[in-house]
């Protein structure tokens, strides 16, 4: 018969299974990220071809296309990432004041309390 499992093993199990969950999404990242920068460099090489370009009052002459492409790849990571940036800033503003909060939680409710003598 087995032994019946206890709170601090099924949790140990689930944080083992989390961690390497963790991992596998992070190797998976990793490769994703690497046959990304395969492609880019790929369709770089391939397309060195000169484009004009023309916005509003600016004018550009003999531009490479994949410079151009890549140009646009990386403005458009950028004003996407900007919001993203900002809603991290204000999750971690939130997470330090939750532990602060509960820091004095904890705190105040391991404060031993004081004893009055009984009155006569």
């Amino acid at each position: 018969m087995g032994s019946i499992p206890t709170a601090s093993t099924i949790h140990s199990s689930h944080a083992a299974r989390r961690h390497r969950r963790g991992d596998c999404a992070i190797k998976l990242g990793y490769i994703v990220v690497a046959v990304v920068a395969v492609i880019i460099t790929i369709f770089a090489l391939q397309n060195a071809d000169p484009a004009n370009v023309r916005f509003l009052f600016w004018r550009l002459e003999a531009v490479p296309v994949a410079g151009l492409v890549l140009a646009s790849l990386i403005a458009g990571l950028l004003i996407a990432g900007l919001p993203l940036a900002i809603r991290l800033g204000v999750w971690r503003s939130r997470a330090r004041s939750l532990e602060s909060r509960a820091k004095a939680t904890i705190d105040e409710r391991d404060r031993p309390i004081p004893r009055t003598p009984p009155t006569p």
